[in-house]
């Protein structure tokens, strides 16, 4: 019998490749989870445990490999695995399901699946290792299928994408980092960069997606529950009537606003510079900080494009050059 997960409550380990489960058998996914730290240290094992949350972890991060219930309680094998290909989600996937589903499996891997394993415990007990042969079958396809390469040069020859990656390029820098208390800016190597605010997001997400860049969760940052902007600001008020005007006594503060009580100790509230709403730190929201760092395996690459880009934007300039007509001087007589 099925059990509903309660959230996303089941916390995988940690390791060297990155996996989402997506099993709304709470009991199976604990199986797997086991048979995936007792075989194989070198995966992150993600939980989700239906096809909302299964997308969800696909916008903030890029994983390795999918492994995917055959019956999810709000899609279907064949349903998420065909919307997973359409959205351009490479990643190999694993179907797993019950014996009686078996036959179904198979339909499946012909929807874009690239392989299925049957939950008896001697298919559990494989699936890590199928997992691993997976993952580096896709790790090498990815750098050498000329598919993947064209899909990447396309983009690297996108004006915003090209002078990103060329400041990287040429100032050898690693990382991406966002701009302290501003949604609206990044810093490269804490560097000001080419482009910001939604579009270098923008950017930064499509080279997480092709692998171009790799992004790792840094910490949290406080975001307004009105707006969203990060750019909040501490304040400290009178608790009695809210007023930002106080002095402070040796002992005590003086409301100097409205009330002009004195009082022991100031209340913190919070306010937003976006939208100037103010909250307190109950309503307050987080969102995780990435930062976002070059693909060591796609240096090479990169290197060769900006410079194949370079060339052509300085033959394209030196032939306009010579195109330009003379311009002739008329003399007054």
């Amino acid at each position: 019998m099925t059990q509903p997960a309660q959230g996303d409550a089941c916390v995988m380990d940690a390791g060297d490749y990155r996996v989402l489960l997506v099993d709304d058998n709470v009991n199976d996914a604990k199986i797997i989870k086991k048979y995936f730290q007792m075989h194989s240290e070198a995966i992150t094992l993600d939980y989700a445990p239906n096809a909302e949350s299964c997308y969800r972890k696909l916008i903030e991060q890029v994983y390795d490999l999918l492994i995917i219930n055959y019956t999810l309680p709000d899609s279907t094998g064949v349903e998420i695995v065909k919307e997973l290909r359409e959205i351009d989600v490479f990643a190999p996937i694993i179907v797993v399901a019950r014996e009686d589903e078996a036959e179904k499996a198979v339909e499946v891997v012909e929807a874009g699946a690239d392989d299925y394993a049957v939950k008896t415990s001697q298919g559990l007990r494989g699936l890590s290792g199928q997992a691993e042969r997976h993952v580096e079958e896709y790790r090498k396809k990815f750098l050498t299928n000329e598919k993947f390469k064209e899909r990447r040069f396309e983009l690297y020859r996108n004006k915003n994408v090209y002078g990103l990656l060329s400041t990287l390029h040429n100032r050898n820098l690693r990382h991406v980092a966002p701009v302290v208390h501003t949604i609206h800016g990044y810093n490269t190597d804490r560097v000001p960069g080419v482009v910001s605010g939604d579009r270098m997001q923008k950017i930064l997400n499509i080279l997480t997606h092709y692998r171009v860049l790799h992004k790792t969760k840094i910490g949290m940052r406080m975001v307004c529950p009105g707006c969203g902007s990060d750019d909040v600001t501490s304040l400290f008020s009178c608790p009695n009537c809210g007023s930002d005007v106080f002095e402070k006594t040796r002992t005590r503060y003086v409301c100097e606003g409205i009330c002009g009580e004195r009082f022991a100790d100031l209340k913190r509230v919070y306010s937003c510079n976006l939208c100037r709403e103010r909250f307190q730190e109950k309503d307050l929201l987080f969102d995780p900080v990435y930062i976002y760092s070059v693909n060591d395996e796609l240096k090479p690459e990169i290197g060769e494009s900006i410079q194949s880009i370079r060339d052509t934007i300085k033959r394209h300039t030196i032939t306009a050059s010579e195109k330009k007509p003379e311009m002739k001087t008329v003399s007054n007589q």
